[in-house]
């Protein structure tokens, strides 16, 4: 894929400030957080970072799961 083209499948936008949004995908509630875990997590400032969540700290106020790669056999990244 060139950087113009989105899968298929997908339901992304580019936004006017030239990112790539997922439409159908939101941040997760922390009550199902998993504590210490590596996750995608939300701050209070709307900035995304990787890390994990102790299960008290209140700056957090999303989470998102890591994707998935795809297996190099289907054509995705290897």
């Amino acid at each position: 894929m060139n950087d113009n083209t989105v899968a298929k499948d997908a339901e992304v936008t580019i936004t006017a400030e030239n990112v790539a949004v997922d439409t159908a995908y939101y941040w997760r509630g922390m009550e199902d957080c998993p504590i210490g875990s590596k996750v995608q997590l939300l701050t209070a400032g709307g900035l995304p970072q990787y890390g994990r969540w102790d299960g008290r700290n209140p700056f957090y106020v999303g989470w998102a799961p890591l994707p998935k790669r795809r297996p190099a056999s289907d054509g995705g990244a290897a």
